[in-house]
């Protein structure tokens, strides 16, 4: 991935998370991921130019310690 994306270590296109103001992890095609902090989750793709980018994305998030979808 080139050094613009916002996590370089991950492959190009794949699903990132990011805590509030924290700094982005992999989410990648994992059905589970503990989150790193509380607050609020923001998902991108990693990318290094976003410019040329179309489409979209559909997610499901449930909170598994409850057993609630959101």
């Amino acid at each position: 991935m080139g050094p613009g994306a916002p996590l370089a270590s991950a492959p190009k296109g794949a699903l990132l998370g990011r805590i509030d103001q924290g700094q982005p992890f992999l989410i990648g095609d994992q059905r589970q991921v503990r989150m790193p902090a509380a607050g609020t989750l923001y998902l991108g793709v990693n990318d290094d130019m976003v410019s040329d980018n179309s489409g979209s994305l559909q997610v499901t998030i449930s909170d598994a310690a409850r057993g609630r979808r959101r």
